[in-house]
């Protein structure tokens, strides 16, 4: 998912093609994956509320596979990143804001996502300090976040792909989406997982845990959908 700056906002389709992914699509160049570029119309701001819907929209009518959907924006996009991701912490596997900002004081919602930030130190028209402080935030909250500043680089350090798409172009990858295993209020963050026998264990950090079929289990790397929660023991 990719949100662009408020320079595309308007109806004209053709404006999304200027930055970022869509630019390098409408190129030709060939990704593994499916890109979704919205555009904002004239006028307003990111709506995160409209953004879930339609990216609702799209998981019913195309193969997606829910457990690696991943957001990354320039400028007001940046912005509309820090901020989907806050309003919605389990839908994306990982988020890279591009010279954007947003309300730190929430960013203990996201502490579990990945996130990569990038940002020009000369950027003159949103000050380093925007993504600065969401980055502070986040490492304060115990977050899994990475942040890139471009030295010397102004408010359009996206204009060369390798921040827009660095963390696919350049093959580096962001840290796996955690595993979790849920059951009734609790979601728990899985660290390791082991294979006694035939049997399947996960560790967390509070207990140990052998599964067997029912319960969900959330992980973009492990088929481990429909378990249930069979023994736990307190570590």
């Amino acid at each position: 998912m990719f949100l662009h700056g408020s320079g595309e906002r308007g109806t004209d389709l053709n404006l999304v093609r200027r930055h970022g992914p869509p630019k390098e699509v409408a190129k030709g160049r060939k990704f593994p994956f499916i890109i979704i570029s919205p555009q904002c119309p004239d006028g307003q701001w990111w709506d995160v509320d409209a953004l879930g819907g339609m990216i609702k929209k799209v998981e019913r009518d195309y193969k997606i596979d829910r457990r690696r959907e991943y957001l990354t924006g320039i400028s007001m996009g940046g912005y509309g990143a820090w901020a989907w991701a806050i309003a919605e912490p389990r839908r994306f596997a990982a988020v890279a804001p591009i010279c954007g900002g947003g309300d730190d004081s929430l960013v203990d919602k996201i502490r579990t996502v990945p996130v990569w930030a990038f940002h020009g130190d000369a950027d003159q028209s949103v000050p380093i300090a925007e993504d600065q402080k969401m980055v502070d935030a986040l490492q304060d909250a115990g977050g899994n976040v990475k942040f890139t500043v471009v030295k010397g680089g102004q408010h359009d350090i996206w204009s060369d792909m390798k921040s827009s798409i660095g963390c696919y172009r350049t093959g580096a990858k962001f840290d796996p989406a955690p595993l979790f295993i849920e059951f009734g209020k609790y979601r728990l963050k899985v660290f390791e997982v082991l294979r006694k026998l035939n049997d399947l264990w996960v560790r967390c950090r509070e207990f140990s845990a052998q599964l067997v079929c029912g319960l969900q289990v959330l992980s973009p790397f492990f088929d481990l959908s429909l378990l249930e929660l069979y023994l736990c023991d307190v570590v």
